[in-house]
């Protein structure tokens, strides 16, 4: 809702009414029935020597206003990594060099990023005997041995720079779909 001394979410709307606040470092998240939650608290604490460590397990939408995030994250659900300033230089997800910024290995993932940028992330992630990754791996390769999962991995408007590994320190797709463009 939108009214004198509301909370500002991440959702292009002045909630509060109030042109002087605006909503950097705000994260929301939406969820498949529609539903914004203000999920910026799990996102505020990561600092540059200790990011924020979670694994995403729903599917939805997490919009990102401008600022930088530190954070490594495990996806096992279809996400969709929005920047809401529309320059992706504004909304950064920085690994912290702690380990890879977003990581999935699960089956038939599907996960898209759009308007942002992803850096400082560290391949620590084992394939093929290999550190891998660093800012995004999407390893959709059964480990059952039943060939390939298919995920699916979408880019636009993504700046992926300043992540390492021994090898794909910026971008690892493995048994997955991969759609980049403008990046």
């Amino acid at each position: 809702s939108v009214y004198p001394g509301a909370t500002e979410l991440c959702n292009g709307l002045d909630d509060d009414c109030d042109a002087s606040t605006g909503e950097n470092d705000a994260v929301a998240f939406i969820g498949a029935d529609g539903t914004l939650i203000d999920v910026s608290a799990d996102y505020a604490g990561g600092t540059a020597n200790a990011p924020v460590l979670m694994t995403l397990t729903e599917s939805g939408t997490l919009q990102f206003c401008e600022g930088i995030y530190h954070l490594n994250l495990v996806v096992e659900a279809d996400l969709n990594f929005v920047g809401m300033s529309g320059d992706a230089t504004t909304v950064v997800l920085d690994g912290s060099q702690a380990g890879v910024t977003v990581y999935s290995a699960h089956p038939y993932v599907q996960m898209a990023f759009s308007d942002l940028t992803v850096t400082g992330g560290l391949g620590n992630v084992l394939l093929n005997g290999y550190n891998v990754g660093g800012g995004i791996v999407l390893n959709t390769y059964s480990q059952n041995g039943n060939g390939y999962d298919l995920g699916t991995l979408n880019m636009e408007n993504v700046v992926v720079h300043g992540n390492s590994a021994d090898v794909g320190g910026g971008l690892v797709v493995y048994g997955a779909h991969t759609h980049i463009l403008n990046s």
